[in-house]
C-alpha cells in the first residue's frame, strides 16, 4: 500500500485500508461453520499489508477475537489490533476483566486500541478515559478509544488527562456522515485518527435508487463501486476504513482502492447524490416493527416491551432517554426511516432503541429527528 495515514506526532502510520471482524465466528452468537476460512482471509490480508484490524468482545459472544487469536504468532503479534468493551462492562473493574479476557482470546499481551463500543448513560467518561490510561501504563494498550461517541461527548471530556486518546470510531459513508464531519476537527486537535466502519451502509449503497447515476460515474473513473467509496473514505488523509470482508476476491478489491484518484469536485458530487433528506416526524407515522424470518435482531414490537427492557440491552431504552434528556431533550443521531407509501407512512429501519426512548419520553405526537433514506431495491 501506498498511502498512509500519519500522526503529526510521528507515533501513528497506518493503512488506510483495514479489516472489520463483525460476523467471524458468528455475529451476537458463535457460529464457526467458516471460521477456518475466516482465520485464512486474516492472514491473508496481513501479507497483502492489510495490519489494521478490529474486533470486539460482543462479536460472536468472543468468537471473533478467537478467531484473530488462532491466526499465525507471526500475524497476530503484528495486526494493529483495535478492541472494544460492551456498554454493560463500562465500570472500572469489568473493564480490566473485559480486557483480560479479550487479550486471552487474541493470545497476545496488548492491543493497540481499547475502547468502550458505545457510550454508556450515567458512566462519567472522564472517569472511562482514567482507566484506560492506567490500563496504557500498565502496558495493557497502546491507544485508548471512543467508538459511536459524538463530538460534543467527546468536547466535554478533559483532554489533558486522556493524552492516550487518539482513535475515534463511527458509521462513515455517503449516507451517515454527521458524527464523522463532526469528530473530524477534533481528531485534528487531537492528532487522531478516525476509524470508519459500514463504509457501503451495510450494502443498502449498492440497491439506492441513485445507485445507477453511481455507477455510471464510477466507470467514468474506470474503477468498481466499492473502490470508489472506500477512496470517498479516506480522502481526508485521517481515516482508516474498516470494512466487512467475506471473501478474497472482496479483500483485494478493497485493497485496490488505494488506485483510486478522486477530486474534491468528485467527493463532493458523491456526498451530494447519496445526501439524505433529514426531517421530523411524528412517531405515530412510523411503523417500528415489520416481522421478517431472515432478521435475527432482538427487536421490541411495542412500547411495553421497551420499558420492560425484555431484551435486556444495555443501554436500554430507559438508560437512552437519559442520555436525551441530558443532549437537552434531543438526540444525539437521527433515526433512519424509509417511505411505505405515499400517505405519509414510514418504517422504521435503523435507531430503534432511540425511536422507543423518544416514544416513552415524549409519546407518540411529538416529532422525532429522522433521515429518509431512499427506498432499497429488492
Amino acid at each position: 500500500m501506498l498511502k498512509k495515514v500519519q500522526s503529526q506526532a510521528g507515533d501513528i502510520a497506518l493503512n488506510p485500508i483495514g479489516m472489520g471482524t463483525m460476523g467471524f465466528g458468528g455475529y451476537f452468537s458463535k457460529d464457526l461453520k467458516n471460521n477456518s476460512d475466516q482465520i485464512k482471509l486474516i492472514e491473508t490480508a496481513y501479507d497483502l499489508g492489510v495490519n489494521v484490524v478490529d474486533t470486539a468482545e460482543v462479536y460472536g459472544s468472543g468468537a471473533a477475537e478467537e478467531t484473530i487469536g488462532k491466526t499465525s504468532a507471526s500475524v497476530r503479534n503484528n495486526l494493529f489490533l483495535m478492541s472494544k468493551f460492551s456498554p454493560e462492562n463500562s465500570n472500572p473493574r469489568d473493564i480490566i476483566k473485559s480486557l483480560n479476557n479479550s487479550l486471552k482470546r487474541v493470545q497476545r499481551e496488548y492491543f493497540d486500541v481499547y475502547q468502550p463500543h458505545w457510550p454508556q448513560p450515567g458512566m462519567l467518561l472522564d472517569d472511562t478515559l482514567g482507566v484506560l490510561e492506567d490500563l496504557k501504563l500498565a502496558g495493557k494498550i497502546r491507544f485508548s478509544g471512543l467508538s459511536n461517541f459524538p463530538s460534543n461527548q467527546v468536547c466535554s471530556i478533559k483532554k489533558s488527562n486522556a493524552p492516550s486518546l487518539r482513535f475515534f470510531q463511527c458509521e462513515y459513508n455517503p449516507i451517515e456522515k454527521n458524527i464523522a464531519e463532526g469528530l473530524l476537527s477534533v481528531i485534528n486537535e487531537m492528532d487522531g485518527v478516525l476509524i470508519a466502519y459500514s463504509p457501503f451502509r451495510e450494502g443498502q449503497i449498492f440497491k439506492s435508487e441513485k445507485f445507477s447515476d453511481f455507477k455510471v460515474f464510477c466507470d467514468t473513473l474506470g474503477h468498481m463501486p466499492s473502490q470508489v467509496l472506500l477512496a470517498w473514505g479516506t480522502y481526508n488523509q485521517k481515516t482508516v476504513v474498516i470494512p466487512k470482508v467475506s471473501s478474497l476476491k472482496h479483500l483485494k478489491d478493497n485493497i485496490d482502492s488505494i488506485k483510486v484518484s478522486l477530486s474534491a469536485s468528485d467527493v463532493d458530487y458523491i456526498s451530494d447524490l447519496f445526501a439524505p433528506k433529514v426531517t421530523t416526524i411524528l412517531p405515530s407515522d412510523i411503523i417500528p416493527y415489520i416481522p421478517s424470518k431472515n432478521d435475527k435482531r432482538k427487536i421490541y414490537k411495542d412500547i411495553d416491551e421497551a420499558k420492560n427492557n425484555i431484551f435486556n440491552l444495555s443501554p436500554g431504552p430507559l438508560e437512552i432517554l437519559k442520555e436525551i434528556e441530558e443532549n437537552c431533550g434531543k438526540l444525539y443521531k437521527p433515526v433512519k426511516v424509509t417511505e411505505k407509501n405515499n400517505q405519509g407512512q414510514y418504517v422504521l429501519i435503523d435507531g430503534r432503541l432511540r425511536f422507543w426512548a423518544w416514544v416513552i419520553l415524549y409519546g407518540w405526537h411529538k416529532p422525532i429527528d429522522a433521515i429518509i433514506v431512499d427506498h432499497v431495491n429488492s
